[in-house]
Protein backbone atom coordinates (compact mmCIF):
# COMPACT_ATOMS: atom_id res chain seq x y z
CA UNK A 1 0.00 0.00 0.00
CA UNK A 2 2.46 2.38 0.75
CA UNK A 3 4.76 1.50 -2.37
CA UNK A 4 1.73 2.16 -3.99
CA UNK A 5 1.28 5.47 -2.87
CA UNK A 6 4.90 6.84 -3.26
CA UNK A 7 4.91 5.61 -7.09
CA UNK A 8 1.85 7.34 -7.98
CA UNK A 9 2.78 10.65 -6.16
CA UNK A 10 6.02 10.27 -8.08
CA UNK A 11 4.88 10.48 -11.21
CA UNK A 12 2.65 13.62 -11.75
CA UNK A 13 5.83 15.08 -9.95
CA UNK A 14 7.81 13.83 -13.37
CA UNK A 15 5.20 14.67 -15.63
CA UNK A 16 4.69 18.51 -14.50
CA UNK A 17 8.67 18.97 -15.01
CA UNK A 18 8.49 17.65 -18.30
CA UNK A 19 6.04 19.99 -19.74
CA UNK A 20 2.42 18.76 -21.65
CA UNK A 21 1.36 20.63 -24.54
CA UNK A 22 -1.78 22.74 -24.50
CA UNK A 23 -5.30 21.24 -25.64
CA UNK A 24 -4.57 20.34 -28.95
CA UNK A 25 -2.12 18.00 -26.99
CA UNK A 26 -3.96 15.74 -25.31
CA UNK A 27 -4.61 14.01 -27.84
CA UNK A 28 -1.26 13.80 -29.15
CA UNK A 29 0.08 12.40 -25.85
CA UNK A 30 -2.57 10.22 -25.89
CA UNK A 31 -1.44 8.52 -29.20
CA UNK A 32 2.51 9.10 -27.66
CA UNK A 33 1.65 7.35 -24.29
CA UNK A 34 3.17 3.92 -25.36
CA UNK A 35 6.85 6.28 -26.26
CA UNK A 36 8.71 7.36 -23.31
CA UNK A 37 12.05 9.57 -23.65
CA UNK A 38 15.15 8.00 -22.06
CA UNK A 39 15.13 11.28 -19.73
CA UNK A 40 11.86 10.16 -17.98
CA UNK A 41 12.71 6.65 -17.95
CA UNK A 42 15.98 7.47 -16.09
CA UNK A 43 13.92 9.89 -13.74
CA UNK A 44 10.65 6.92 -13.11
CA UNK A 45 13.53 4.78 -11.88
CA UNK A 46 15.61 6.93 -9.85
CA UNK A 47 12.03 7.71 -8.10
CA UNK A 48 11.30 3.84 -7.67
CA UNK A 49 14.74 3.55 -5.89
CA UNK A 50 13.73 6.26 -3.43
CA UNK A 51 10.14 4.87 -2.43
CA UNK A 52 12.35 1.44 -2.01
CA UNK A 53 14.41 3.29 0.47
CA UNK A 54 12.06 4.68 2.57
CA UNK A 55 9.77 1.73 3.09
CA UNK A 56 13.30 0.25 4.55
CA UNK A 57 13.89 2.95 6.11
CA UNK A 58 10.06 2.54 7.95
CA UNK A 59 10.65 -1.24 8.93
CA UNK A 60 14.02 -0.83 10.59
CA UNK A 61 14.15 -1.01 14.74
CA UNK A 62 13.00 1.93 16.67
CA UNK A 63 16.28 2.33 18.39
CA UNK A 64 17.72 3.48 14.79
CA UNK A 65 14.96 5.30 13.45
CA UNK A 66 15.30 7.44 16.67
CA UNK A 67 18.82 8.15 16.52
CA UNK A 68 18.28 10.47 13.06
CA UNK A 69 16.49 13.00 15.69
CA UNK A 70 13.50 13.12 18.42
CA UNK A 71 10.47 12.42 16.97
CA UNK A 72 7.20 13.93 18.05
CA UNK A 73 4.47 11.55 19.09
CA UNK A 74 0.92 12.31 18.87
CA UNK A 75 -1.20 13.11 21.92
CA UNK A 76 -3.76 9.97 23.07
CA UNK A 77 -7.19 11.34 23.53
CA UNK A 78 -8.49 10.47 26.87
CA UNK A 79 -11.90 9.67 27.40
CA UNK A 80 -14.08 11.40 29.41
CA UNK A 81 -16.15 7.77 30.17
CA UNK A 82 -12.70 5.88 30.90
CA UNK A 83 -13.47 3.78 34.40
CA UNK A 84 -12.04 4.86 37.91
CA UNK A 85 -9.30 3.49 39.29
CA UNK A 86 -9.46 1.59 42.35
CA UNK A 87 -8.19 2.96 45.81
CA UNK A 88 -5.18 1.29 47.34
CA UNK A 89 -5.77 0.66 51.06
CA UNK A 90 -4.61 3.16 53.29
CA UNK A 91 -0.85 1.89 54.49
CA UNK A 92 -0.22 2.79 58.19
CA UNK A 93 2.27 5.15 56.79
CA UNK A 94 -0.54 7.44 55.76
CA UNK A 95 -1.81 7.16 59.01
CA UNK A 96 1.45 8.50 60.89
CA UNK A 97 1.35 11.39 57.65
CA UNK A 98 -1.84 12.32 58.61
CA UNK A 99 -1.17 12.59 62.61
CA UNK A 100 2.25 14.37 61.77
CA UNK A 101 4.98 11.66 61.56
CA UNK A 102 5.97 12.33 57.99
CA UNK A 103 9.15 10.69 55.86
CA UNK A 104 9.10 7.41 57.70
CA UNK A 105 9.25 4.58 55.28
CA UNK A 106 6.42 1.88 55.37
CA UNK A 107 8.97 -0.90 56.40
CA UNK A 108 9.84 0.86 59.46
CA UNK A 109 6.61 1.76 60.44
CA UNK A 110 5.51 -1.51 60.28
CA UNK A 111 8.53 -2.38 62.42
CA UNK A 112 7.77 -0.01 64.44
CA UNK A 113 4.65 -0.99 65.38
CA UNK A 114 5.65 -4.76 65.34
CA UNK A 115 8.28 -3.85 68.17
CA UNK A 116 6.06 -1.46 70.25
CA UNK A 117 3.21 -4.52 70.29
CA UNK A 118 5.86 -6.77 71.20
CA UNK A 119 7.32 -4.46 73.73
CA UNK A 120 3.84 -4.20 75.56
CA UNK A 121 3.30 -7.78 75.80
CA UNK A 122 6.57 -8.60 76.94
CA UNK A 123 5.50 -5.84 79.70
CA UNK A 124 2.16 -7.08 80.68
CA UNK A 125 4.04 -10.63 80.63
CA UNK A 126 6.47 -9.42 83.10
CA UNK A 127 3.81 -7.38 85.28
CA UNK A 128 1.83 -10.82 85.55
CA UNK A 129 4.45 -13.00 86.36
CA UNK A 130 5.78 -10.61 89.22
CA UNK A 131 2.70 -9.99 90.29
CA UNK A 132 2.93 -13.57 91.30
CA UNK A 133 5.45 -12.82 93.88
CA UNK A 134 2.97 -11.33 95.99
CA UNK A 135 1.02 -14.03 96.63
CA UNK A 136 4.06 -16.39 97.96
CA UNK A 137 5.21 -16.68 101.03
CA UNK A 138 8.80 -16.94 100.29
CA UNK A 139 10.47 -15.47 97.05
CA UNK A 140 13.80 -17.30 95.82
CA UNK A 141 15.67 -16.29 92.93
CA UNK A 142 13.49 -16.65 90.25
CA UNK A 143 11.14 -14.64 91.97
CA UNK A 144 13.79 -11.86 92.17
CA UNK A 145 14.45 -12.78 88.30
CA UNK A 146 10.89 -11.82 87.51
CA UNK A 147 11.11 -8.24 90.00
CA UNK A 148 14.10 -7.46 88.27
CA UNK A 149 12.75 -8.20 84.34
CA UNK A 150 9.45 -5.99 85.20
CA UNK A 151 11.94 -3.09 86.40
CA UNK A 152 13.95 -3.12 83.45
CA UNK A 153 10.49 -3.10 81.44
CA UNK A 154 9.49 -0.18 83.27
CA UNK A 155 12.94 1.45 83.82
CA UNK A 156 12.58 1.74 79.84
CA UNK A 157 8.56 2.48 79.21
CA UNK A 158 9.52 5.87 81.43
CA UNK A 159 5.85 5.61 82.86
CA UNK A 160 5.72 7.06 85.96
CA UNK A 161 3.48 4.66 87.57
CA UNK A 162 5.12 1.79 86.17
CA UNK A 163 8.64 3.02 88.09
CA UNK A 164 6.47 3.87 91.32
CA UNK A 165 4.90 -0.01 90.37
CA UNK A 166 8.55 -1.79 90.03
CA UNK A 167 9.98 -0.23 93.43
CA UNK A 168 7.02 -1.37 95.42
CA UNK A 169 7.01 -4.96 93.96
CA UNK A 170 11.24 -4.92 94.82
CA UNK A 171 10.04 -3.99 98.51
CA UNK A 172 7.86 -6.77 98.79
CA UNK A 173 9.89 -9.51 97.19
CA UNK A 174 13.22 -8.16 99.03
CA UNK A 175 10.64 -8.58 102.72
CA UNK A 176 9.95 -11.82 101.63
CA UNK A 177 13.43 -13.20 100.09
CA UNK A 178 14.63 -16.47 101.82
CA UNK A 179 18.55 -16.12 102.35
CA UNK A 180 19.70 -18.39 99.55
CA UNK A 181 17.74 -15.52 97.18
CA UNK A 182 19.57 -12.40 98.87
CA UNK A 183 22.71 -14.11 98.33
CA UNK A 184 22.11 -14.95 94.70
CA UNK A 185 22.80 -12.97 91.47
CA UNK A 186 19.33 -12.31 90.90
CA UNK A 187 19.47 -10.15 94.05
CA UNK A 188 22.43 -8.37 92.88
CA UNK A 189 20.48 -7.48 89.67
CA UNK A 190 17.23 -6.24 91.16
CA UNK A 191 19.02 -4.32 93.52
CA UNK A 192 20.83 -2.58 90.48
CA UNK A 193 17.64 -2.10 88.52
CA UNK A 194 15.74 -0.27 91.80
CA UNK A 195 18.56 1.87 91.84
CA UNK A 196 18.41 2.78 88.46
CA UNK A 197 14.69 3.97 89.18
CA UNK A 198 15.88 5.91 91.86
CA UNK A 199 18.48 7.66 89.71
CA UNK A 200 16.13 7.43 86.58
CA UNK A 201 16.56 10.22 84.03
CA UNK A 202 13.41 11.72 83.74
CA UNK A 203 11.99 13.44 86.66
CA UNK A 204 9.01 12.34 86.70
CA UNK A 205 9.82 8.57 86.91
CA UNK A 206 12.98 9.50 89.49
CA UNK A 207 10.10 11.50 92.04
CA UNK A 208 7.17 8.44 91.38
CA UNK A 209 9.82 6.24 92.30
CA UNK A 210 11.54 8.06 95.46
CA UNK A 211 7.69 8.50 97.04
CA UNK A 212 6.96 4.92 96.52
CA UNK A 213 10.35 3.81 98.11
CA UNK A 214 9.62 6.17 101.13
CA UNK A 215 6.53 4.34 101.66
CA UNK A 216 7.60 0.45 100.59
CA UNK A 217 11.19 0.47 101.40
CA UNK A 218 12.52 -0.12 104.67
CA UNK A 219 15.84 0.87 104.94
CA UNK A 220 17.05 -1.52 107.87
CA UNK A 221 15.92 -3.82 105.35
CA UNK A 222 18.22 -2.94 102.61
CA UNK A 223 20.94 -2.32 105.09
CA UNK A 224 20.62 -6.16 106.71
CA UNK A 225 20.64 -7.55 103.23
CA UNK A 226 23.73 -5.95 102.63
CA UNK A 227 25.26 -7.45 105.79
CA UNK A 228 24.08 -10.76 104.85
CA UNK A 229 26.08 -10.77 102.06
CA UNK A 230 23.97 -9.49 98.51
CA UNK A 231 25.32 -10.88 95.58
CA UNK A 232 27.12 -14.34 96.58
CA UNK A 233 30.22 -15.24 96.46
CA UNK A 234 31.32 -13.05 93.74
CA UNK A 235 33.60 -10.38 95.14
CA UNK A 236 32.65 -7.65 92.25
CA UNK A 237 29.08 -8.48 92.12
CA UNK A 238 28.81 -8.59 96.08
CA UNK A 239 30.55 -5.27 96.07
CA UNK A 240 28.71 -3.28 93.79
CA UNK A 241 25.25 -4.80 95.13
CA UNK A 242 26.24 -4.03 98.14
CA UNK A 243 26.92 0.14 97.13
CA UNK A 244 24.07 0.13 95.13
CA UNK A 245 21.77 -0.66 98.14
CA UNK A 246 23.83 1.56 100.34
CA UNK A 247 23.05 4.37 97.61
CA UNK A 248 19.15 3.73 97.96
CA UNK A 249 19.49 3.89 101.24
CA UNK A 250 21.65 7.50 101.38
CA UNK A 251 18.50 8.31 99.08
CA UNK A 252 16.44 7.25 101.29
CA UNK A 253 17.31 8.72 104.65
CA UNK A 254 17.04 12.39 103.21
CA UNK A 255 13.90 12.74 104.63
CA UNK A 256 14.07 12.88 108.68
CA UNK A 257 11.42 10.39 109.33
CA UNK A 258 13.76 8.34 107.30
CA UNK A 259 16.63 9.12 109.17
CA UNK A 260 14.80 8.80 112.79
CA UNK A 261 13.56 5.39 112.08
CA UNK A 262 17.44 4.03 110.92
CA UNK A 263 18.77 5.87 114.37
CA UNK A 264 16.06 4.16 116.56
CA UNK A 265 16.09 0.89 114.54
CA UNK A 266 19.95 0.46 115.21
CA UNK A 267 21.22 1.48 112.23
CA UNK A 268 24.44 2.77 113.12
CA UNK A 269 25.61 -0.55 114.01
CA UNK A 270 24.34 -2.58 110.65
CA UNK A 271 26.71 0.72 108.58
CA UNK A 272 29.69 -0.12 110.55
CA UNK A 273 29.56 -3.96 110.29
CA UNK A 274 29.24 -3.12 106.11
CA UNK A 275 31.97 -0.81 106.81
CA UNK A 276 33.87 -3.17 108.59
CA UNK A 277 32.96 -5.92 105.77
CA UNK A 278 33.65 -3.89 102.48
CA UNK A 279 35.84 -1.10 103.62
CA UNK A 280 38.66 -2.11 101.05
CA UNK A 281 36.53 -0.94 98.80
CA UNK A 282 36.30 2.48 97.88
CA UNK A 283 32.69 2.39 96.78
CA UNK A 284 31.28 0.72 99.88
CA UNK A 285 33.81 2.78 102.10
CA UNK A 286 32.50 6.43 100.46
CA UNK A 287 29.11 5.14 101.03
CA UNK A 288 29.25 3.93 104.53
CA UNK A 289 31.33 7.26 105.43
CA UNK A 290 28.84 9.48 104.47
CA UNK A 291 25.76 7.43 105.73
CA UNK A 292 28.02 7.82 109.40
CA UNK A 293 28.24 12.06 108.84
CA UNK A 294 24.56 12.07 108.02
CA UNK A 295 24.03 10.31 111.46
CA UNK A 296 26.40 12.08 113.21
CA UNK A 297 25.33 15.05 114.48
CA UNK A 298 24.52 15.51 118.33
CA UNK A 299 25.62 11.95 118.29
CA UNK A 300 29.67 11.91 118.04
CA UNK A 301 30.29 9.69 120.93
CA UNK A 302 27.29 7.08 119.82
CA UNK A 303 29.14 7.14 116.42
CA UNK A 304 32.98 6.51 118.41
CA UNK A 305 31.43 3.99 120.45
CA UNK A 306 29.86 1.77 116.98
CA UNK A 307 33.45 2.21 116.02
CA UNK A 308 32.74 4.38 113.26
CA UNK A 309 36.29 6.06 114.04
CA UNK A 310 38.47 2.94 113.99
CA UNK A 311 36.91 2.41 110.30
CA UNK A 312 37.64 5.90 109.25
CA UNK A 313 41.17 5.66 110.01
CA UNK A 314 42.03 2.02 108.07
CA UNK A 315 39.97 3.52 105.37
CA UNK A 316 42.29 6.69 105.64
CA UNK A 317 45.49 4.30 105.13
CA UNK A 318 44.21 2.56 102.51
CA UNK A 319 43.44 5.67 100.66
CA UNK A 320 46.96 5.90 99.44
CA UNK A 321 46.28 2.88 97.04
CA UNK A 322 43.05 4.46 95.42
CA UNK A 323 42.47 6.44 92.41
CA UNK A 324 43.84 10.24 92.56
CA UNK A 325 39.78 10.84 90.99
CA UNK A 326 38.50 9.02 94.14
CA UNK A 327 41.37 10.03 96.84
CA UNK A 328 40.14 13.45 97.23
CA UNK A 329 36.73 12.95 98.18
CA UNK A 330 37.26 10.18 100.37
CA UNK A 331 39.99 11.20 101.67
CA UNK A 332 37.74 14.48 103.19
CA UNK A 333 35.01 12.23 104.16
CA UNK A 334 37.66 9.82 106.56
CA UNK A 335 39.09 13.05 108.24
CA UNK A 336 35.76 14.10 108.74
CA UNK A 337 34.67 11.10 110.64
CA UNK A 338 37.88 10.62 112.56
CA UNK A 339 37.96 14.32 113.89
CA UNK A 340 34.78 14.02 114.37
CA UNK A 341 35.55 10.73 117.08
CA UNK A 342 38.58 12.24 118.17
CA UNK A 343 37.45 13.49 121.54
CA UNK A 344 35.90 10.06 122.33
CA UNK A 345 38.76 6.92 121.39
CA UNK A 346 40.06 5.70 124.52
CA UNK A 347 43.75 6.15 123.32
CA UNK A 348 43.83 8.53 120.13
CA UNK A 349 45.72 6.99 117.17
CA UNK A 350 49.06 7.88 116.75
CA UNK A 351 49.03 7.62 113.17
CA UNK A 352 46.91 10.91 112.67
CA UNK A 353 49.24 13.53 112.33
CA UNK A 354 51.31 11.76 109.76
CA UNK A 355 48.47 10.67 107.60
CA UNK A 356 46.91 14.27 107.53
CA UNK A 357 50.22 15.99 107.09
CA UNK A 358 50.74 12.95 104.12
CA UNK A 359 47.38 13.12 102.76
CA UNK A 360 47.41 16.97 102.61
CA UNK A 361 50.79 17.10 100.73
CA UNK A 362 49.23 14.38 98.30
CA UNK A 363 45.58 16.04 97.48
CA UNK A 364 46.64 19.89 97.46
CA UNK A 365 47.53 20.00 93.79
CA UNK A 366 44.22 18.50 92.34
CA UNK A 367 42.13 18.06 95.26
CA UNK A 368 38.62 20.02 95.86
CA UNK A 369 38.56 23.10 97.49
CA UNK A 370 36.64 21.20 100.29
CA UNK A 371 39.24 18.65 100.91
CA UNK A 372 42.00 21.01 101.58
CA UNK A 373 39.76 22.50 104.16
CA UNK A 374 38.70 19.30 105.90
CA UNK A 375 42.41 18.47 106.06
CA UNK A 376 43.46 21.74 107.37
CA UNK A 377 40.78 21.36 110.13
CA UNK A 378 42.37 18.37 111.56
CA UNK A 379 45.14 19.75 111.29
CA UNK A 380 44.44 22.95 113.55
CA UNK A 381 42.22 20.30 115.92
CA UNK A 382 45.71 17.64 116.42
CA UNK A 383 47.71 20.71 116.68
CA UNK A 384 45.59 22.02 119.75
CA UNK A 385 47.43 18.97 121.75
CA UNK A 386 50.83 19.97 122.83
CA UNK A 387 52.13 16.52 122.33
CA UNK A 388 51.20 16.65 118.66
CA UNK A 389 52.23 20.05 117.59
CA UNK A 390 55.92 18.96 117.91
CA UNK A 391 55.65 15.78 115.58
CA UNK A 392 53.58 18.36 112.79
CA UNK A 393 56.35 20.67 113.19
CA UNK A 394 58.71 17.82 112.24
CA UNK A 395 56.61 16.45 109.35
CA UNK A 396 56.52 19.61 107.67
CA UNK A 397 52.95 21.56 108.69
CA UNK A 398 54.20 25.14 108.35
CA UNK A 399 55.80 24.47 104.64
CA UNK A 400 52.78 22.49 103.37
CA UNK A 401 50.60 25.69 104.91
CA UNK A 402 52.40 28.26 103.37
CA UNK A 403 52.65 26.50 100.10
CA UNK A 404 48.34 26.75 100.08
CA UNK A 405 49.04 30.17 100.49
CA UNK A 406 50.93 30.32 97.49
CA UNK A 407 49.20 28.48 95.43
CA UNK A 408 47.26 30.21 92.80
CA UNK A 409 43.85 27.91 93.18
CA UNK A 410 43.77 27.78 96.93
CA UNK A 411 45.52 31.30 97.67
CA UNK A 412 42.13 33.13 96.05
CA UNK A 413 40.20 31.76 99.17
CA UNK A 414 39.89 33.94 101.68
CA UNK A 415 38.53 31.35 104.40
CA UNK A 416 41.48 28.57 102.92
CA UNK A 417 44.20 31.59 103.66
CA UNK A 418 43.18 32.18 107.46
CA UNK A 419 43.09 28.50 107.73
CA UNK A 420 46.02 27.95 106.10
CA UNK A 421 47.72 30.72 108.00
CA UNK A 422 46.55 29.76 111.31
CA UNK A 423 47.83 26.11 110.45
CA UNK A 424 51.33 27.59 109.82
CA UNK A 425 51.11 29.64 113.69
CA UNK A 426 49.59 26.45 116.04
CA UNK A 427 52.25 24.08 115.74
CA UNK A 428 55.01 26.39 116.03
CA UNK A 429 53.24 28.25 119.11
CA UNK A 430 52.23 24.89 120.53
CA UNK A 431 55.89 23.74 120.33
CA UNK A 432 57.24 27.05 121.51
CA UNK A 433 54.91 27.19 124.50
CA UNK A 434 55.68 23.15 125.45
CA UNK A 435 59.44 24.06 125.61
CA UNK A 436 58.43 27.14 127.40
CA UNK A 437 56.30 25.30 130.19
CA UNK A 438 59.39 22.50 130.43
CA UNK A 439 61.92 25.54 130.84
CA UNK A 440 59.73 27.19 133.36
CA UNK A 441 58.81 24.32 135.08
CA UNK A 442 62.72 23.37 135.31
CA UNK A 443 63.66 27.23 136.61
CA UNK A 444 60.45 26.69 139.03
CA UNK A 445 62.17 23.60 140.66
CA UNK A 446 65.39 25.19 140.72
CA UNK A 447 63.55 28.57 142.25
CA UNK A 448 62.04 26.36 144.74
CA UNK A 449 65.44 24.77 145.59
CA UNK A 450 67.37 27.68 146.49
CA UNK A 451 64.27 29.11 148.36
CA UNK A 452 64.43 26.44 150.45
CA UNK A 453 68.45 26.89 151.19
CA UNK A 454 67.67 30.22 151.58
CA UNK A 455 64.57 29.95 153.95
CA UNK A 456 67.61 27.07 155.92
CA UNK A 457 69.90 29.79 156.36
CA UNK A 458 68.41 32.32 158.21
CA UNK A 459 67.27 29.86 161.14
CA UNK A 460 70.66 29.16 161.15
CA UNK A 461 72.13 32.87 161.69
CA UNK A 462 69.39 33.70 164.38
CA UNK A 463 70.12 30.44 165.85
CA UNK A 464 74.45 31.71 165.88
CA UNK A 465 72.76 35.18 166.15
CA UNK A 466 71.18 34.02 169.55
CA UNK A 467 74.25 32.81 171.12
CA UNK A 468 76.20 36.03 171.97
CA UNK A 469 73.11 37.89 173.00
CA UNK A 470 72.32 35.04 175.66
CA UNK A 471 76.07 34.73 176.20
CA UNK A 472 75.82 38.19 177.07
CA UNK A 473 72.57 38.02 178.93
CA UNK A 474 73.93 35.48 180.94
Amino acid sequence: MTRRRLTTDALPTLSSRQGTSSSRGRKASAAEAGRVSPGAAAVAALAGEVGRGLILSSRKPKAESSSAGPTRRPLRQVSKEAPPRPREPRSPAAHLDAAGVVGLPGAAVANAAAAESTADDKLEESREQANSVLRTKAVSAAGLDQVTAFCSCAFEAEAPELCAEAVCLFGVALSKATPAGIRSASAASASAMVTSLLRHPQEACRKAALAEAHRHLDVLKLLQAVCQGIGGKDCSRRWQAASNLLQAVRLLIARPESLERLRAGDGLKLIVEAWKQGGHVPEVAQECCALTLQLAPQHARAVAAAGAGDCAVSSWQRSCAYDASLRGILVQGFAEVAMLCLPHFNEKPQVLPRLASDSLRAVMTFAPVGCVVSLLKAILKLAADAKSAPELSALGVPELALGVISDDRLGSEPALRRLAAEAFVRPVSQSLAATSTVSNAGGKQQQQQNSSRLSCAPTLVLKESALPSAKVAW
